[in-house]
């Protein structure tokens, strides 16, 4: 059987996600090698939830978001105390962050849907 619509729009929105945090990344200056290890990580992760119907990768995928969202919020929290930027981080690095968290939350929710979930777990027709 096909992948179901919200199977594909997850595959989609989390590689576009993982290409923007690495180019939010490399262009900071900081930390090129995690850069590209974390994109080749976060596709790794999304291939295998979205061509090996994985559920462990799904669970691991979200975690690895709250963890990342997390990173976030500190960052911001920094930004708005100091009223400077750490870490090399810059508005517009920072928008670009926010826009890759904006398109996992998306494509995460499109993964955890009913549909999807159905055909994780191969209950689908056909599976």
């Amino acid at each position: 059987m096909d992948r179901p619509p919200a199977v594909v729009r997850f595959e989609t929105l989390s590689l576009i996600a993982c290409l923007l945090n690495l180019a939010a990344s490399l262009s900071g200056g900081h930390h090129s090698i995690g850069a590209i290890l974390g994109a080749i990580l976060g596709v790794a992760l999304t291939l295998w939830v979205s061509r090996g119907r994985s559920r462990p990768g799904r669970t691991i995928n979200t975690a690895l978001f709250v963890l990342g969202l997390l990173v976030v919020i500190v960052g911001a929290a920094v930004m708005a105390r100091t009223f400077t930027t750490g870490f090399g981080l810059t508005m517009p690095i920072f928008g670009i962050t926010l826009l890759a968290l904006a398109l996992n939350v998306v494509a995460l929710g499109n993964v955890w849907s009913k549909d999807a979930t159905a055909w994780l777990r191969r209950e689908t027709q056909g599976a």
